[in-house]
């Protein structure tokens, strides 16, 4: 175990941490078995699509942390990966867990569309597992590496695009903007946290997030599916989840943020596009 650098304020605690890697959580709640994403993980900050490693953190320490992180408090445009080598049996209890969820969902008829890995989150043998998915259900789409580091096999090309205009390439493939978006627009009331707020942009009321949403629908969204062959999108996201306030409903799901008419009409116009497309073709 990593030995915790003495730092100016400590507590009694600070010489009984336990095994991240191995304990249960949760001691009240164990199960036969279960998948720890505790350990160590290299943690690098993107700002502006540029990457470095800042150091090896203890998770689940935070980065801030004196004691096993590295003393590191993010930026207003900084996000962070996590990577970290996932030993034998955590790949066997992922996959495991993947077929679980495969067979017992296999005739439920709202979902169309798994994906694999996220934007590298424990990437590996994508190709592998995808052909492993795609034998046992052959109905359904397969995103093998959302975002980032795509491997050769997939169902689709997926991207995600956030901080800079979208400009998509025409793919082989059909094309997925699988994630895109993250405006912020915080309703203090009905928000989770009162003093910290995550988002991409950042609006102070809901007329101006609701103009920012629909401009971006219109001028980049709409012209992607004629120019590129854009043929789906995900946008970040349906409501708040704790301090990420990007949500069209807040956390409590109390304040649709967005008007009903006009998400409604941008609805409409997006069925046009593809309708338009498909009697050219």
């Amino acid at each position: 175990m990593k030995t915790p650098r003495t730092t100016r304020l400590q507590t009694p605690f600070k010489n009984s941490v336990p095994d991240w890697d191995t304990e249960y959580p949760r001691p009240q709640m164990v199960r036969d078995s279960f998948l720890s994403l505790n350990g160590y993980w290299k943690l690098f900050s993107v700002r502006k699509n540029q990457q470095k490693m800042l150091g090896t953190l203890l998770v689940p320490f935070p980065p801030e942390s004196a004691f096993f992180g590295i003393e590191h408090t993010p930026q207003k445009d900084e996000h962070y990966i996590y990577e970290t080598t996932f030993c034998k049996r955590r790949k066997a209890l992922f996959e495991s867990a993947v077929k679980e969820t495969l067979f017992h969902l296999y005739n439920h008829p709202c979902i169309c569309y798994y994906t694999i890995f996220n934007e590298g989150w424990g990437q590996y043998d994508a190709d592998r597992i995808y052909t492993e998915c795609k034998a046992m259900d052959s109905t359904r789409i397969f995103d093998s590496t959302s975002g980032w580091f795509e491997e050769k096999n997939s169902d689709v090309k997926s991207e995600h695009i956030y901080f800079k205009p979208i400009n998509l390439k025409p793919s082989e493939k059909p094309l997925v903007l699988s994630e895109f978006g993250g405006y912020s627009c915080k309703i203090e009331e009905h928000s989770f946290n009162l003093d910290r707020n995550y988002g991409y942009r950042f609006f102070k009321d809901r007329e101006s997030f609701m103009n920012a949403l629909e401009m971006l629908y219109r001028e980049e969204i709409i012209p992607a599916i004629e120019k590129s062959g854009l043929g789906a999108t995900v946008l970040t996201q349906v409501s708040d989840v704790e301090d990420e306030t990007n949500g069209l409903l807040t956390y409590d799901r109390q304040v649709l943020k967005v008007d009903e008419i006009r998400m409604q009409n941008i609805a409409k116009d997006i069925q046009k596009a593809f309708q338009k497309i498909i009697s050219e073709s």
